[in-house]
């Protein structure tokens, strides 16, 4: 019995340890998981007015986030199509618009990169379809580490989760049509629109 008494004082300083350990993990965790504010991005831009788009509740369990903005903006007869899927951690991998894309029957007839600014690199995509023809620009964002290049994107929110900072990350993506008008006039035009918004998202994903 004496040594049962004894050990007493061991085992409680065993559960303490034990539950500030806890304590300290479930914290760091939640610093390391960031959020963003999607609604905070305006509905106008310049001259463009946008109008919200509702994410289907489908969409939103395959892509594994309730965090998802999709939004239609209007200049004239103009329409650009702007999604962003953010994940608060870098447990989840993302869904690429390429494969997204050849799953729903488009054919991908043109890719490459643009170039928005000096800071900004986007992939760009042209679709044909029976419906209509589009082209898509998109990027990857973590925590203001701006690229195209998904294995880059996911190395640097690891380097993030290393360095005890948010490894949050979003995939942000820009689309309109090019029926009528050709690639070029219409490509110009997004690159435009991508331009307007930057400053706005680069306040948000930082």
């Amino acid at each position: 019995m004496p040594k049962i008494k004894k050990a007493y004082p061991v085992l409680i300083g065993v559960l303490l340890v034990f539950a500030i350990f806890s304590l300290v993990i479930s914290t760091f965790h939640k610093k390391m998981s960031g959020n963003v504010n999607l609604g905070q991005i305006p509905y106008n831009i310049g001259s463009w007015r946008g109008m919200a788009i509702p994410a289907e509740e489908q969409a939103s369990a395959i892509l594994d986030t309730d965090s998802v903005l999709m939004r239609e903006y209007r200049k004239g007869t103009d329409k650009i199509w702007l999604a962003i899927v953010f994940y608060k951690d870098s447990r989840v991998a993302m869904h690429l618009p390429e494969s997204c894309y050849a799953g729903v029957g488009s054919q991908i007839v043109d890719e490459g990169v643009e170039t928005i600014d000096a800071d900004l690199v986007v992939n760009k995509i042209i679709l044909k379809g029976s419906k209509r023809n589009q082209i898509v620009l998109y990027y990857f964002d973590a925590c203001g580490y701006k690229t195209p290049h998904y294995q880059f994107f996911r190395w640097h929110m690891i380097l993030n989760q290393l360095k005890h900072k948010p490894n949050s990350g979003a995939l942000i993506r820009f689309s309109t049509n090019y029926n009528g008008k050709g690639v070029r006039t219409n490509l110009e035009k997004l690159k435009g629109f991508i331009k307007e918004i930057n400053p706005i998202l680069e306040k948000i994903f930082i």
